[in-house]
């Protein structure tokens, strides 16, 4: 009987090898590089945007994801404000 291949000395003492150098795209989340202007399309479309952009880009970017979730969120802050001033102010009716 032959006896079986020689192990690489780092596999016998056990210690864990270096895992391969991940592409830079990967090492931040990312599966595919994605357009910045989809910040300008949540600034814009507020919420339902935001929310459609979040459900369409979740898995090639999350980061860019969440941050136009945020985005859209925080467009609607502004208008909320508005209409909570305007119906203190009594510049529109409250609707009934």
């Amino acid at each position: 009987m032959e006896d079986p291949p020689a192990r690489p000395a780092a596999a016998q003492d056990g210690a864990a090898k270096d895992p391969p150098a991940r592409p830079a795209a990967a090492q931040d989340g990312c599966q595919r590089r994605r357009s910045n202007w989809w910040y300008v399309v949540a600034l814009l479309g507020g919420i339902g945007a935001g929310l459609i952009i979040y459900f369409a880009l979740r898995y090639d970017d999350a980061r860019k994801a969440r941050l136009c979730l945020y985005l859209g969120f925080v467009t609607l802050a502004p208008y909320a404000a508005l209409v909570v001033y305007s119906l203190l102010a009594g510049v529109v009716d409250a609707p009934a």
